[in-house]
């Protein structure tokens, strides 16, 4: 399989909503598998490089907030967690 064949199911998978997308502080990217039915965050650990998925109730409230306070409609987030995951600790 070429890497272009890979690359382009990977952006697929990202625009379906499957995959979520990050860069690293290098600028490489990883891609992590997600459920496309459950808006979640995810807890990265800076050692091993294992990801929580986090689920964020929160965020809603915030929303809320922006825009009751600034007039400010939220139309969507980007949010990651770093530490130590508890192997890690």
């Amino acid at each position: 399989m070429s890497l272009s064949t890979v690359y382009r199911t990977l952006d697929r998978l990202r625009a379906k909503g499957e995959v979520t997308e990050r860069s690293d502080a290098d600028g490489e990217a990883a891609f992590m598998l997600c459920e496309p039915a459950r808006h979640h965050h995810h807890a990265i650990c800076d050692e091993c490089g294992r990801v929580e998925d986090v689920d964020c109730t929160a965020i809603e409230q915030f929303s809320k907030s922006l825009r009751s306070l600034h007039g400010f409609e939220l139309d969507g987030h980007a949010m990651e967690f770093s530490g130590r995951c508890r192997a890690c600790r």
